[in-house]
């Protein structure tokens, strides 16, 4: 019986990706889906594709080269566990992620969260950049209240609860950029049953090269789009108050003053109004 699916999006990353692979325990209840987002041949070796011959991996080869958001609507339909868990290729597991399968195994929860590491690729050295999902989970663990965890639009570090995700027919926007954003939104609005654990299960590598650290006009518009859907779904479940303000403020913020000519103009009429109206919410509530 399969309890955990692993569903790792993949590009032009074959020596992390293997990496990635190697930290998953060996375990007869867990699925490996390593989807392909078109990756260039003369940087991977398709003949050898990392974990080619661990019996634990399934490979899905795609030709279409539409993002990770794309990729990880491929590997949805092949999910064969009760729980599904997502990781980048340039991340890793650690050591802690079999204890943390044996104690949520049996559980029905629509939403774990877990606690993280993170390091710079660049010199191995401690990163920042889990924090603030660590902050997020500590409230939850000390409170009992999950809303900061649950506004936290990164996909990562978490157990799904694949029933979960298709009574109500989840998703990945098919986007370059941000494209968990409305899928976790959509967590968010729905999920009623969550549980949070100390265990640190999942290793984020910082590198210059990550598409988070993209801040070209395109991405920052798409980012921008994707965070005034995120802002309507969420807003009709969750209360914007200044503690939750303060969360937003910082993702919106650097964006919005730095794009804002080119955001107004794409944006559809009713994210525009609404997103404008919210940025000066949360100006208001960050300076009153």
């Amino acid at each position: 019986m399969i309890n955990y699916s692993i569903l790792i999006p993949h590009k032009n990353q074959p020596l992390l990706l293997q990496k990635c692979i190697n930290s998953v325990p060996l375990r007869d209840d867990v699925q490996i889906i390593v989807v392909d987002d078109n990756s260039d041949p003369e940087i991977v070796d398709f003949n050898n594709f990392p974990g080619k011959d661990n019996p634990m991996v399934e490979i899905h080869l795609t030709k279409e080269g539409k993002g990770a958001g794309y990729a990880r609507n491929v590997g949805l339909p092949h999910v064969k566990g009760k729980w599904l868990t997502i990781i980048g290729a340039d991340d890793y597991f650690n050591p802690c992620l079999s204890q943390a399968m044996d104690e949520f195994a049996d559980t029905t929860y629509d939403v774990v969260f877990f606690k993280g590491t993170a390091i710079r690729l660049s010199d191995g050295k401690e990163s920042t950049r889990g924090d603030e999902l660590n902050n997020r989970i500590e409230v939850a663990l000390n409170t009992g209240d999950f809303t900061l965890a649950l506004l936290y639009s990164g996909d990562v570090k978490k157990f799904f609860n694949m029933n979960f995700i298709k009574t109500h027919n989840l998703t990945f926007n098919e986007v370059r950029w941000g494209n968990d954003v409305v899928f976790m939104s959509w967590v968010a609005y729905y999920a009623q049953s969550c549980c949070a654990s100390n265990l640190p299960i999942y290793c984020i590598t910082e590198s210059d090269t990550s598409l988070i650290k993209s801040r070209t006009k395109e991405s920052l518009i798409v980012r921008f789009l994707e965070e005034g859907k995120n802002v309507e779904i969420v807003s009709q479940r969750f209360p914007f108050e200044k503690s939750i303000y303060y969360w937003y403020f910082r993702a919106w913020f650097n964006l919005y003053k730095v794009s804002k000519a080119h955001a107004l103009k794409y944006l559809p009429k009713s994210i525009k109004i609404g997103g404008v109206n919210f940025m000066k919410e949360i100006i208001n509530a960050k300076f009153s």
